[in-house]
């Protein structure tokens, strides 16, 4: 081009990796090519801009350049918005009375809605008035439900399927007394993400009750803004007890996680991101970002 040109690399996950992991593959030489280029094209640029820190570090064990400013802005949502959504009666609804813990999300074993369940169970021997519901779409509907069945739940597990709005669909997710987060799987791909449904449970004002997997981690303080499990059934369930049966816990939490939302703003990360860029501008420099 004949200028000064700065080129930043905006990468928002392992893709690669996601390839084969994400289907329970074997890594083959196309996958380790393809992570090859991928570092060299990371090196061949003047930045990196990434998703979260634990990408950070993976990419740096599979010698990026640390030199090349890899730089940490994470992922938002849109919290203005969602602070504003009119939280709706989910129990009138569904026809319902009782304590309600909700999922927002697709539904599937390979998102883990059976341990959900199977610790929903145990919560449910101890507190009968309790109710879960899933909001979102189901995958597998017959293995799901035969799942419900078999522990006796039909009359306390809802599914709502898709709602007409993503808009909507907040607007019951409000109405949960604690937001479920759950996740198992220790592979990289998935380790770098940033859950967009924590970040949304968060700007709801929910308490919540999370996995210890390191993408949760990375967003949440166990009982500063949710309460962190082993994931295991039987932990998870002690978790979601432990918010119902402590009301001072279930208040702290819901405070602390209005407080944390801002951080995931698209407006703080938009300004972020544009107070970086101007600074280059400042400098004279010309930037192309690709990702």
């Amino acid at each position: 081009m004949g200028v000064k040109t700065s080129i930043y690399y905006d990468l928002r996950g392992l893709w690669v990796d996601f390839l084969s992991e994400a289907r329970g593959k074997k890594k083959t030489i196309v996958h380790s090519l393809m992570q090859y280029i991928d570092i060299q094209l990371i090196n061949a640029c003047d930045g990196v801009i990434l998703i979260s820190d634990e990408l950070d570090q993976i990419l740096l064990s599979r010698n990026a350049n640390p030199k090349k400013k890899l730089i940490t802005y994470g992922d938002g949502a849109d919290v203005a918005g969602l602070h504003k959504i009119e939280k709706k009666n989910l129990k009138k609804y569904l026809g319902i009375t009782g304590t309600i813990v909700g999922y927002l999300g697709s539904i599937s074993t390979s998102r883990s809605s059976d341990k959900i369940i199977e610790a929903f169970s145990i919560v449910k021997k101890i507190k009968p008035e309790i109710h879960l519901v899933f909001i979102g779409p189901i995958y597998h509907e017959k293995q799901i439900r035969t799942i419900v069945a078999d522990h006796g739940l039909q009359d306390s597990i809802h599914f709502t399927g898709f709602m007409e709005t993503h808009n909507e669909a907040i607007s019951y997710t409000k109405d949960f007394d604690v937001a479920l987060a759950y996740h198992e799987i220790d592979k990289n791909s998935f380790n770098v993400m940033v859950p967009t449904k924590v970040l949304e449970y968060l700007a709801c004002e929910l308490p919540i009750v999370a996995s210890n997997h390191k993408a949760h981690r990375n967003i949440l303080t166990d009982n500063e803004n949710a309460v962190l499990t082993e994931p295991t059934s039987e932990d998870y369930a002690r978790g979601i007890k432990k918010i119902l049966q402590d009301k001072q816990l279930s208040d702290k939490l819901r405070k602390n996680a209005r407080k944390e939302s801002y951080s995931y703003s698209f407006k703080t990360i938009a300004k972020k991101i544009i107070d970086f860029y101007n600074e280059k501008m400042r400098l004279g420099i010309h930037l192309c970002i690709f990702s």
